[in-house]
């Protein structure tokens, strides 16, 4: 009976071992999810301009500001997923450096909305620039992914 025990403890302290090691790799995003992501990210920034000047025209609706602050969210998640990305590449990396730093302006912008100031033009520009980084960023993702199955 001792050494059934002992030898299902071996058995569970093995696959325990086998789930924990696998736990990172299940985190990561494939290629595939990975283009999606940075597509989506094209229309997760012209959602939020879209909302942004909405409220900046003084349209006061809980759609507009649950959707602003909704798509924020998402873009901002997304944008951390893409950045942990063990498939990017040095040059990838540098680009989502750059939709960072853009995305990290634009929220600025968002912080002085909070206190009844709009800057819709800056909002409008950076994320028209980030929308073409992303569309850069989503063909690049597309190339790896079809190197990766050559």
């Amino acid at each position: 009976m001792l050494k059934q025990l002992f030898q299902k403890s071996i058995f569970l302290g093995f696959m325990l071992s086998l789930i924990t090691t696998s736990i990172p790799a299940l985190a990561t995003i494939n290629d595939a999810e990975a283009i999606n992501k940075a597509g989506r990210q094209r229309m997760l920034s012209q959602r939020i301009a879209k909302l942004y000047i909405a409220s900046a025209w003084g349209i006061r609706d809980e759609a507009v500001s649950s959707g602003l602050d909704t798509a924020i969210i998402e873009f901002d998640g997304a944008l951390k997923t893409l950045r942990q990305s063990a498939l990017n590449s040095a040059e990838i990396n540098k680009k989502l450096t750059k939709v960072q730093n853009q995305w990290d302006f634009t929220n600025a912008g968002f912080k002085i909305s909070d206190q009844g100031q709009f800057v819709p033009n800056m909002v409008s520009v950076t994320t028209e620039s980030i929308l073409k980084k992303m569309n850069d960023l989503t063909y690049d993702y597309e190339q790896l992914m079809i190197k990766s199955n050559i």
